[in-house]
C-alpha cells in the first residue's frame, strides 16, 4: 500500500525560543545602558580629555543647550546600547555557533572528486 506522506527531519528545524532569547537580550542591553547612562552622562560633561600632543580636546562633551538632561542621557543611552549590542553579539556568535557537520552534512571536497572521477570514466 502506498504512502501519501514525507517523513520531516526534525533536527533542522529552528528553536521557537530564539526569538526570546533575542528580545530578552535587546531588553536586558537596553535597560542596562539606560542604567549607566547617567553617570556616564555626568563623566562625558565633566572630564577632561585631551587627544595626546596634538591638543584635540575629546572630552568635555557638550551637548546642545535646548536638550533637557532627560535627552542627554538618552543620547548616551542609545550610543552605550549600540556599543554593547555588538560586544555582546560578537560574543554570543563565538559561543553559540550551529553545529558544522552532522549526517546529513554534505563535504563539498567529496563532491569535487565524484564529479572528477565521472568526467574520467
Amino acid at each position: 500500500m502506498p504512502q501519501n506522506y514525507e517523513i520531516v527531519d526534525d533536527r533542522k528545524r529552528p528553536n521557537p525560543m530564539s526569538g526570546l532569547i533575542g528580545f530578552i537580550v535587546i531588553v536586558l542591553i537596553g535597560g542596562g545602558s539606560f542604567a549607566v547612562s547617567g553617570p556616564v552622562t555626568n563623566y562625558l560633561q565633566t572630564a577632561t580629555v585631551v587627544l595626546g600632543a596634538s591638543g584635540i580636546k575629546l572630552l568635555p562633551l557638550a551637548f546642545p543647550s535646548d536638550w533637557s538632561p532627560l535627552a542627554n542621557q538618552l543620547a548616551v543611552t542609545a550610543g552605550l546600547f549600540l556599543v554593547l549590542f555588538v560586544i555582546v553579539m560578537a560574543v554570543m556568535f563565538i559561543f553559540m555557533t550551529p553545529k558544522s557537520q552532522d549526517e546529513l552534512s554534505v563535504n563539498i571536497d567529496t563532491m569535487r572528486q565524484e564529479a572528477k572521477a565521472r568526467r574520467k570514466r
